[in-house]
């Protein structure tokens, strides 16, 4: 029998001790769909629905909820069946979420509504088997069933209502829900690398939508309705339109002391504030002078390519210099610390007449490929050139990014 050194256990330092490895990781970053079967048939008032739809749900409350929030309902999810759904909501008092995905029994249903903590839901959904499995026992404690078994769950004792929005709103018309959702995704590097409360939202108004940061301004062009969209409202917006088609409908409140839009889906609801923060007439006028027919289209990846070198190379300056050619080809030249400049030209299909510069255009090459990741999968891109600054465009998408100097 091997005997324990006790003296030796009391004498260790566990306050030294390394747990670095053995930090839980988000869900996020591992695929835990399907894992482990169990049997899901149950005799008590309980709640089913499939891990997926569960977990979708999950990924956009994360962005609500607020982990340092005092009010447990910020830090909180709200679950209640209506009908043949599971409607699930969460709120932080200034946005409201609600997403409704199919409840599995149709008998034996779970009628209460329970709240429960997020980072409690996200442990559990770790061990969770491919049906999230909800019930009520005997004694009104609730439950939930794990790959291994069933454990206590946590719930706070609070009103439901208080994650509703029941502000009086008007139907305003209808987005496409793909036109919206290229918007978050393609301008969201941008906006949440900006640092100007003003420049970290899209801007959407009746003939497009628009990202500016610092020296440079993004747009889009589609219908929408006048409104701003913040960080929060980008994130959330990525998981509830990824893959949806059709139309969204849009509502604003009528009589409210703070005013917000309402986007509504099949399965979701989102009301959010929106702000008086309008689109200033000097982006449009700058995007239809710069991003000029006067242009070569070149492929975007090896154009990409080459200011992400310039960015992250130690001993480059950080800075491009572009110009046109005599043979109508993008010249790129590369800035390095000792002088020895690299020069890589760029063919391609020559639209209007592009013209060589009277004076150098240079650029940093962070911002430009902070820029570019708008137009990632977008195939050739055509660059034109002015001398207050550069222009980019493809389908949609214009850009315009000025000189430093300017």
């Amino acid at each position: 029998m091997v005997e324990h050194n006790k003296d030796h256990m009391e004498e260790m330092d566990l306050d030294s001790v390394d747990y670095s490895d053995t930090d839980s990781k988000d869900f996020d970053d591992i695929d835990l769909e399907g894992f482990g079967e169990v049997d899901s048939s149950i005799d008590k008032p309980h709640i089913k629905v499939s891990y997926e739809d569960f977990v979708r749900f999950i990924k956009s409350a994360k962005e609500v909820t607020s982990v340092s929030g005092r009010d447990v309902i910020t830090r909180s999810i709200c679950l209640k069946v209506e009908g043949d759904q599971l409607v699930c909501r969460v709120t932080d008092f200034d946005v409201y979420l609600e997403q409704r995905i199919e409840n599995l029994n149709v008998e034996n249903v779970l009628e209460d509504a329970i709240v429960i903590p997020m980072d409690i839901i996200q442990k559990l959904l770790k061990a969770s088997p491919s049906i999230i499995l909800i019930y009520k026992e005997t004694d009104g404690e609730y439950k939930m069933r794990l790959s291994p078994g069933d454990i206590l769950l946590e719930v706070f004792a609070v009103s439901p209502d208080k994650f509703i929005f029941s502000d009086e709103v008007k139907y305003k018309g209808s987005l496409v829900a793909e036109d919206i959702h290229s918007v978050v995704k393609d301008f969201g590097g941008l906006v949440n690398s900006a640092v100007s409360p003003k420049e970290k939202r899209i801007l959407l108004g009746t003939d497009a939508a628009y990202a500016n940061y610092a020296i440079a301004v993004v747009r889009y062009l589609a219908k929408f309705h006048e409104m701003d969209l913040k960080v929060k409202d980008i994130n959330i917006l990525k998981f509830l339109l990824k893959g949806l088609e059709g139309n969204v409908k849009v509502y604003r409140t009528t009589d409210s002391k703070v005013e917000r839009a309402v986007f509504e889906g099949d399965n979701f609801k989102y009301a959010f504030l929106v702000s008086d923060i309008t689109i200033p007439n000097r982006f449009k006028e700058d995007i239809d002078r710069i991003v000029a027919e006067d242009g070569v289209y070149v492929d975007f990846n090896n154009f990409y390519r080459l200011i992400e070198i310039s960015a992250e190379l130690s001993y480059s300056v950080g800075r491009v210099e572009l110009d046109f050619t005599e043979d109508k080809e993008l010249k790129v030249v590369l800035k390095t610390k000792k002088g020895k400049d690299g020069e890589f030209f760029f063919p391609g299909s020559v639209t209007g007449n592009p013209k060589g510069l009277q004076k150098t255009l240079v650029i940093q090459a962070k911002l430009l490929r902070l820029l570019l990741k708008s137009f990632a999968n977008k195939g050739n891109i055509r660059v034109s050139l002015n001398e207050d600054g550069m222009g980019l465009y493809v389908d949609n998408y214009e850009a315009v990014l000025y000189r430093e100097d300017k």
